[in-house]
Order: C-alpha cells, then sequence, then structure tokens
C-alpha cells in the first residue's frame, strides 16, 4: 500500500502487514527494505520460533553486524562501538539492571 509521507511529500511504500509479528516482528520490514533480507525470507522469519533476528542468524540469511547496521539505518543512528566505552562504566549499573550472569 503506498501512502504520501509528510517528511519527503513523496509516496512511499507502507510495510506489508503479513509479515512477522513477534517480538521483533518489527525488524522484518526494517531488514527487508535495507536488502538484508527478501520479502521471501521475512515471511519465512514469521513462523520461526526464534523469531526474526534469532531465525535470520540461524538460516545465515544474515549477520548479527547486517541486522544492526540496518536497525541503526532505519533510525537513522549510528551503530555504537562498544570497544571504545569506558570499562568503569559497568560498575555504574546495577547488576540486577545489567541482566548480569558473571
Amino acid at each position: 500500500m503506498t501512502v504520501q509521507s509528510q517528511r519527503t511529500d513523496s509516496a512511499v511504500e507502507q510495510p506489508r502487514t503479513d509479515l512477522p509479528s513477534g517480538a521483533d516482528g518489527w525488524l522484518a520490514p526494517a531488514l527487508v527494505r535495507r536488502g538484508v533480507l527478501t520479502p521471501d525470507q521475512a515471511d519465512d522469519l514469521g513462523r520461526c520460533p526464534g523469531g526474526v533476528w534469532g531465525g535470520a542468524l540461524e538460516r545465515t540469511w544474515a549477520t548479527n553486524d547486517q541486522i544492526v547496521g540496518a536497525i541503526a539505518a532505519a533510525f537513522r543512528l549510528p551503530v555504537a562501538d562498544l570497544t571504545k566505552g569506558d570499562g568503569r562504566t559497568v560498575e555504574l549499573i546495577p547488576r540486577r539492571r545489567r541482566g548480569a550472569t558473571w
């Protein structure tokens, strides 16, 4: 379905409504738009118990870097380089919030 975009004043393609609808189902349209997945692959991931991200990795249709890059591009954000962070930061986050197992 095509609609007018308020931002660009041009027609843009709306995400298909038959794509995956699980917790990370929103990823499928973003990955298709960025060329990481084909529409058929996105449809197949709708039946995957591991969700879109897990299913794409399991089937080797995408890498973590490709998925993260597509998400960053969709939100117009740079991909965070966690290797440049200050190691002391982890001590400031309460352990229960980090979901730490160490």
